[in-house]
């Protein structure tokens, strides 16, 4: 049976998600991140092949593309991975949108995938954005940022919590 999947980014020992069919459950924080994992791990991180990252971690493919406007300006958002429903995006942009132009692709994107994830990214920088959704609460963004110079094991720190079952 398959009881959800959740990508959250910060760092609890415990965290109570609402899951599509609105029960709630609580989840231990495993890692299910290895050391023998983070050395695979860590190059796609520093090379920015999401793909290949999200992939190892047991998502399948996505290959489709979603392009928003914001205040004139387009930004094209690629699906590079999927779990029932929840989508992994990636926006390559030399220049970002800003924190408040993020929460507003978000929300567009959100209205077709309430679950997902939008990494932004160029070769000095990420920001990984998720929303989340509480029971009787607005749904909140997000951001963990990510500089090349750093070690992946930092992101990878607040990424612990990747959940899904494999009995599909």
């Amino acid at each position: 049976m398959f009881i959800g999947i959740w990508l959250y980014l910060h760092n609890y020992k415990n965290i109570e998600v609402i899951y599509k069919n609105y029960e709630k459950m609580t989840l231990p924080m495993a890692n299910k991140i290895t050391a023998k994992s983070l050395s695979e791990i860590s190059p796609l991180i520093k090379k920015r092949n999401f793909k290949d990252l999200f992939n190892q971690l047991g998502w399948d493919s996505a290959n489709f593309s979603k392009t928003v406007l914001i205040k004139e300006s387009q930004h094209s958002l690629i699906a590079i991975a999927e779990k029932r429903g929840f989508v992994i995006f990636t926006c390559q942009s030399l220049d970002f949108p800003n924190q408040a132009e993020r929460k507003k692709i978000a929300q567009q994107i959100g209205i077709l995938y309430q679950e997902h994830i939008i990494i932004y990214f160029n070769t000095e920088r990420q920001i990984w954005q998720i929303s989340v959704k509480e029971l009787n609460k607005p749904i909140q963004y997000k951001e963990t940022e990510y500089y090349s110079h750093q070690e992946p094991k930092l992101l990878l720190s607040r990424l612990r919590g990747i959940f899904f079952t494999l009995d599909e």
